[in-house]
């Protein structure tokens, strides 16, 4: 019983320590977090201007027909 209270006190000592603050990292990190959603809100209008042209062209044109030829040999 003893050594396991030992093995624990020593690994919480060891490994669940309060991580330390760093204050300038932290704001790195929030600027990269706000310019990832920045670029990926960007990214998601392009799709979806792409989405509606492509959409619109479709439905402003008439159906097309596409025919490919090939033989069948006996």
């Amino acid at each position: 019983m003893e050594n396991e209270r030992h093995f624990w006190d020593r690994f919480v000592a060891k490994y669940l320590h309060p991580l330390e603050k760093d204050v300038q990292a932290e704001n790195e990190m929030a600027q990269k977090l706000v310019e990832l959603r920045n670029n990926i809100a960007l990214g998601m209008v392009i799709v979806n201007l792409l989405w509606i042209a492509i959409n619109s062209i479709f439905q402003i044109g008439e159906a097309a027909v596409v025919e490919l030829q090939y033989k069948v040999s006996s």
